[in-house]
């Protein structure tokens, strides 16, 4: 059904190793979010991640990337989609739920996430999750993941309104 690595190296454990980490922290918060809207938040970032990834990277309209080993589908593409990019999303959702934001504080909490995932990526990079080719560069990246987080941020606030849940202030 999905591809098998190429050969089981530094991308393969790099993924590994940040999904069972992610899956750990993913467990042992406090569940705050209702079950509804944590799956409907983690399909969300499952889905803006693919579709990002295959808008950018598969070759059309785009080809700035390739992720993992080939530009064909992997089963750790897979896991990546899945578990990675939907914990990952949900975490930034998690804060949007927590904290009530006015519009410096959630600009800067914008530009930090941008950043944080920016950092992560520039390290996925030299694990050879993505290999960069036309051009493309973490800048570049970092100036997609601005825009990402601010639709984002806009979904997730549809979410919480469309299931009838407000964020918490402190």
């Amino acid at each position: 059904m999905f591809k098998a690595p190429t050969s089981f190296d530094h991308n393969e454990w790099f993924i590994l190793v940040s999904m069972i980490l992610l899956l750990i922290a993913f467990f042992k918060m406090p569940k705050l979010i209702p079950k509804d809207l944590t799956l409907s938040i983690l399909l969300f970032f499952a889905v803006i991640g693919l579709n990002a990834d295959v808008l950018m990277a598969a070759g059309y309209p785009f080809d700035f990337y390739t992720i993992t080993d080939s530009p064909k589908l992997e089963i750790f593409d897979v896991f990546v989609y899945i578990v990675n990019y939907s914990i990952y999303g949900y975490f930034f959702a998690y804060i949007m739920f927590k904290r009530k934001m006015g519009a410096g504080v959630f600009g800067l909490f914008i530009i930090f996430w941008s950043g944080l995932t920016t950092l992560i990526e520039w390290i996925a990079v030299k694990f050879h999750v993505f290999t960069y080719i036309n051009g493309w560069t973490t800048l570049y990246s970092s100036l997609c993941y601005l825009f990402i987080f601010l639709f984002s941020a806009a979904v997730i606030k549809s979410l919480f309104h469309i299931w009838g849940h407000d964020t918490k202030g402190d």
